[in-house]
């Protein structure tokens, strides 16, 4: 509920500042807009594969969640996971 972690082409210009993004699972028809966020880790990863010119990235994100936000992730979560959250 508080953020995600997603990993990302790397590029020195992309996905440096993030301060909004957009939740999207078509799958199971949910889609989140316009979510507030702030990065609270980035990190470039190893390439596992020397001959590749193409790098990946890991940015952790913390969610600034609107209250109707905050029910939508919650409902969302509650009907598509196992767990309990």
């Amino acid at each position: 509920m508080g953020g995600m972690a997603f990993s990302y082409l790397y590029d020195r210009d992309d996905c440096q500042s993030i301060d909004c993004l957009s939740l999207f699972d078509k799958e199971n028809h949910f889609f989140l807009e316009n979510v507030s966020c702030r990065t609270v880790g980035n990190a470039i990863e190893n390439n596992r594969n020397s001959f590749s010119a193409v790098q990946t990235g890991r940015k952790h994100v913390a969610f600034n969640l609107t209250p109707s936000q905050s029910i939508q992730l919650e409902d969302y979560i509650q009907a598509h996971s196992c767990g309990q959250i």
